[in-house]
Order: C-alpha cells, then sequence, then structure tokens
C-alpha cells in the first residue's frame, strides 16, 4: 500500500494501523532531523512501543584500529544502556510518544526484556549464561514467543511445566512427550 501518510480514505479518516511504524521512523528521521548521526537501521525503527535492541558480540571487530574492540564488555553494555536511555527520551521529546526497550544478546531476549517495564522502561538482560537463566527461568512459559495458549495448557497440565525454569527442569520428559523437533524448539527457549 503506498506512502507514509497513512491510507487516507474517501471519508477523510486516516488509517494509522497499517503503516504506523514507517510513519513514526518518516516523523523521527525525516522530519524532525536524526536522533543521531547514524542512520536508522531495521531495529531502531521496527516498533512504536518497542525498540528491540541486540548486544550480541556487541559486533566490535577485533582490530587495533577499532577502539571498541579495547574496552571492556561491561564497559560497552553501560554505554548501549545509556545510548538507548537517550533514544527513547529523544522519541518521547519529538513525537511524545513512550517506548520500552530491551537490550540482551539476541532478539528474542531483547523482545521478552522490552515487555518487562512498559510502558516507558528499558531492561537489560546480561550476556553471561547465569544471567540469562536469572532472567527466563522465573517467568511464565506463555511470556516466551512460540508458546500459545494450547502449548501452555499441554505442558502445564500434562507435565507441571509453569515457568521457564520448569521447562529446564523437565526437559527430558518434555522432549518425550513432544517428540524431537517440538522438543528442541522448546529447549531453546530455555
Amino acid at each position: 500500500r503506498g506512502g507514509n501518510e497513512g491510507d487516507s480514505r474517501e471519508d477523510g479518516i486516516v488509517d494509522w494501523s497499517e503503516n504506523r511504524h514507517e510513519l513514526i521512523r518518516d516523523i523521527i528521521w525525516k522530519r524532525h532531523g536524526k536522533l543521531s548521526n547514524a542512520t536508522p537501521s531495521a531495529s531502531e525503527t521496527a516498533g512504536t512501543t518497542t525498540t528491540t535492541t541486540t548486544t550480541t558480540g556487541v559486533s566490535a571487530p577485533q582490530s587495533i584500529n577499532n577502539p571498541l574492540s579495547r574496552l571492556p564488555p561491561s564497559m560497552i553494555h553501560k554505554t548501549a544502556q545509556t545510548l538507548l536511555q537517550t533514544i527513547r527520551r529523544k522519541v518521547h521529546a519529538i513525537t511524545g510518544l513512550t517506548c520500552s526497550a530491551g537490550l540482551a544478546s539476541n532478539p528474542l531476549l531483547a523482545k521478552i526484556a522490552s515487555d518487562i517495564h512498559k510502558p516507558n522502561g528499558q531492561c537489560f538482560v546480561g550476556p553471561s549464561q547465569q544471567e540469562i537463566r536469572q532472567f527466563l527461568h522465573p517467568m511464565p512459559i506463555r511470556k516466551v514467543g512460540g508458546i500459545g495458549r494450547v502449548m501452555e495448557k499441554l505442558l502445564r497440565e500434562g507435565i507441571g511445566v509453569d515457568t521457564v525454569g520448569d521447562l529446564y527442569e523437565k526437559r527430558a520428559e518434555v522432549w518425550t512427550s513432544f517428540g524431537e523437533k517440538t522438543g528442541e524448539n522448546l529447549m531453546r527457549i530455555c
């Protein structure tokens, strides 16, 4: 469907639902100036209520010429959190919209983290296995993408799985009950 101005119907009402992501991006990046000197990536402009940012390896090429390669990961994570907070503030100042953000080592965790402090907060999940488990294991299984009402009911009633930690603890039962393919998909979560 055309344009970034929403779909205007004959009665003059604009349907913002279909193109809202493009509209917000247009407002922020084109009309009011860029939030930073960088061109926006798809992940930076993907949502109006959720900004998903990942720090997978913080992708700092290991080169003497790259100053990020000489920084400790904790400093890079702190800087990423500060930058994310600045972006959220600028989005609010320019558009009046709030946004939640998740910062994690992969997009799935970042998405889950972005839902933690809604409607206007951010959550950082550390990159170590221990930090990821501390974040995920207490969560209800339904919070994780890919587990819908039916799977939740099967896991709860069939095996007694309520949290991601339960799923991890009962992984052998899950694997044998649901088979290799489903078991493998569920194990990726925990």
